[in-house]
């Protein structure tokens, strides 16, 4: 479930009107992370209890990943979507120490590679943010462009580069 803006616009029907009752709420935490820039929804996980600027360990389409408790709320979730995924664990202080390894390691990567492949290809596209996912299955790259840009060359060669 994605959060696009402060606003509280959702993707999906999952998440109702959150009333005064509590009869059929769930807790919903909402969860932002830093790799993908973006907020997304989760269930509690009731074997723990989250506060607000915790960190948490969860399960995302990208991989495990961390990130950091921006609410909590009651809220009725709604069967005819995408079912929320719950809360893996609050992440440890190994966790977030393994987190920002993670961070230094791909900036490593990102300013070996990059500048130069950028300008092999000659391609107008700014880097933002390189970040592995909590797990090391994936090495994600943000670009940016105000033009379109077909850069379909320059992920095959990343691909090859960064497997394994």
């Amino acid at each position: 479930m994605h959060l696009e803006s402060t606003e509280r616009k959702y993707t999906g029907n999952n998440i109702c009107s959150i009333g005064n009752e509590e009869n059929g709420l769930d807790q919903v935490i909402d969860v932002y992370f830093d790799a993908f820039q973006k907020r997304y929804y989760f269930l509690n996980n009731p074997k723990f209890s989250v506060e607000i600027n915790d960190q948490v360990i969860v399960e995302t389409q990208m991989g495990l990943a961390i990130g950091k408790v921006v609410s909590l709320k009651k809220a009725a979730i709604k069967s005819n979507g995408e079912a929320l995924k719950m809360i893996i664990r609050v992440a440890t202080k190994k966790d977030i120490e393994k987190n920002n390894e993670l961070k230094s390691r791909s900036n490593k990567k990102r300013d070996i590679y990059l500048k130069n492949k950028l300008r092999k290809y000659n391609l107008n596209l700014k880097l933002v943010s390189t970040e592995y996912t909590f797990d090391k299955k994936k090495l994600i790259f943000i670009f940016a462009s105000e033009d379109r840009v077909d850069f379909r060359e320059l992920v095959k060669e990343l691909a090859s580069i960064f497997q394994g």
